[in-house]
């Protein structure tokens, strides 16, 4: 199954196409597979009546993710080299260019996980999600038994996230230094272990996928929600959470208005009902009590809660 196989399944009027070819940049592999995914291999696939939508494009994505299939499993391993390590780490943390070696880049792009071109970024969306992934699914195993998905759906179907943020801070406070020291990246471990508490839960019923901000010193979080209502009406809920580190030299103040306006940005963008500002305070000292806080939007303001951590 090809692209061009694709774009006859595909109506004229809808984006199926120009779809998968945004979230495989034309990996040739990556096209193929969402194409068979999506044609043969899904349940509306089977139904020749019934044209490939964009949702279809996605749900194969999501399938092929965590199916973990021989191309992406491959991707995977090389994430246990250190020096693939020093370059994704501190893209998953928003560090700036001069964060890794030239030579550690170079190689990382030979492996095609890292585009050729500048700026730096993940060969493909899918790479993208698949990276993240796969560095948190030990920590993610370890959360069976403490992180149950249906403590955080309301009766209306829709998702806790206030009650999930709000969990994650005594879970932080509790577990996460060790998960932080072995991940070996000050800045990228915290984001680490906040993506796979929200993706034991999210996974129950909707997706999370994080977006690379190299050089901007954060990282974006976007968790689409599906909500199953009570009388059977299915929607679609956005939330944004953004994620930024305070150290030792960074004023709150500040840390905190540039990431009230970035985070109002993106969810301006992505169409997203309500956002989240978590700041991981790593200064060496700082008292739990000083840490963990929760500052509520302003009645006349972004619906933005700050979360320090």
């Amino acid at each position: 199954m090809s692209a061009a196989k694709l774009s006859r399944t595909v109506p004229s009027n809808a984006s199926g196409r120009s779809l998968a070819a945004s979230r495989t940049c034309g990996q040739p592999w990556l096209v193929n597979a969402l194409a068979y995914e999506a044609c043969f291999r899904s349940e509306n696939g089977h139904d020749r009546s019934r044209p490939i939508h964009v949702d279809s494009i996605d749900e194969a994505r999501e399938s092929l993710i965590l199916r973990r299939v021989t191309h992406l499993d491959h991707l995977a391993q090389t994430l246990s080299e250190e020096r693939v390590r020093r370059v994704v780490l501190p893209m998953l943390a928003g560090s700036s260019k001069d964060s890794w070696a030239l030579r550690d880049l170079e190689y990382v792009r030979d492996l095609g996980l890292v585009a050729p071109d500048y700026p730096v970024r993940m060969a493909n969306p899918i790479y993208a999600g698949v990276i993240p992934r796969e560095l948190t699914l030990p920590l993610e195993a370890t959360m069976a038994g403490s992180v149950d998905p249906a403590w955080y759906v309301k009766e209306d179907g829709s998702l806790d996230i206030y009650g999930l943020l709000s969990a994650f801070q005594g879970y932080f406070r509790e577990h996460a230094e060790s998960w932080v020291e072995r991940y070996g990246h000050a800045e990228a471990g915290p984001q680490l272990v906040l993506h796979s508490y929200l993706q034991r839960v999210v996974n129950s019923g909707g997706r999370i996928g994080p977006e690379y901000a190299v050089g901007r010193g954060r990282t974006d979080l976007l968790i689409e929600w599906r909500q199953v209502k009570p009388d059977g009406q299915v929607c679609v809920r956005k939330y944004v959470i953004e994620c930024k580190v305070r150290t030792a030299k960074t004023g709150l103040d500040r840390l905190i208005r540039e990431g009230l306006e970035q985070t109002a940005t993106y969810m301006d963008r992505v169409g997203s009902e309500s956002g989240h500002l978590v700041i991981f305070d790593l200064r060496p000292g700082v008292p739990w009590e000083q840490r963990l806080y929760r500052k509520d939007p302003e009645p006349d303001g972004s619906p933005i809660t700050v979360w320090g951590i």
